[in-house]
């Protein structure tokens, strides 16, 4: 290995983004464009992680697609259960 080089993790960069940002919003902004950029980063990671939950509970692909006319009805892969003659309680 070359004498030069320079051995990092892979979070060395985003840890340093990071520590940039803390330093520009807490140290360098005022009051209220702070609190302005504070309130524009959490309401977008509030969506982001509303439509992952949607996205996430919400129904298949295939039940959201729109029924054409002419389509023929969608056949459910589920077998239908016989009946054994056997009494249930």
């Amino acid at each position: 290995m070359d004498e030069a080089s320079i051995l990092a993790s892979r979070w060395d960069l985003p840890v340093g983004v990071g520590r940039l940002l803390w330093a520009v919003i807490f140290g360098h902004l005022p009051t209220w464009a702070r609190y302005t950029v504070l309130a524009v980063f959490l309401t977008l990671l509030t969506h982001a992680l509303l439509g992952w939950l949607r996205d996430r509970s919400g129904a298949t692909p295939d039940d959201d697609a729109p029924v054409r006319e002419g389509d023929a009805p969608a056949q459910d892969d589920d077998t239908a259960v016989h009946e054994s003659g056997a009494g249930v309680r």
